[in-house]
């Protein structure tokens, strides 16, 4: 692909889904796809369980995260797969930096941590 033509080449596709694949934020579509769309059967059968599902396939229903996330790598190995506790809500989680961002007089960043 040359550069320059970028945009001609790409014309017909939706550019920000190609962003975003490439970013990996659709990493995972087809394993949260299939969660949710066996959701009340995963409910009905291992409530508070882990699962295990590989691509748009459920694999497996556990007591433990841990034994979910072995036998993911033990079957698929490094490629992705997810495994998600099985109930009705997500709880939302949040997270915080304890780093700032400090301007020198010459424009270069500098990073201290907010605890020092």
């Amino acid at each position: 692909m040359i550069l320059c033509n970028y945009k001609t080449i790409l014309s017909d596709i939706d550019v920000v889904d190609i962003i975003k694949e490439r970013r990996g934020l659709t990493m995972l579509e087809k394993e949260l796809d299939c969660f949710s769309e066996n959701l009340n059967s995963l409910l009905e059968q291992g409530r508070g369980k882990f699962v295990l599902i590989y691509k748009d396939k459920i694999v497996e229903i556990f007591n433990s995260r841990e034994d979910a996330i072995n036998c993911g790598y033990k079957e698929f190995g490094i490629t992705p797969f997810l495994v998600k506790q099985i109930k009705e809500f997500d709880e939302p989680l949040n997270f915080t930096s304890n780093i700032i961002m400090c301007e020198k007089e010459h424009k270069d960043a500098v990073i201290h941590s907010a605890h020092s």
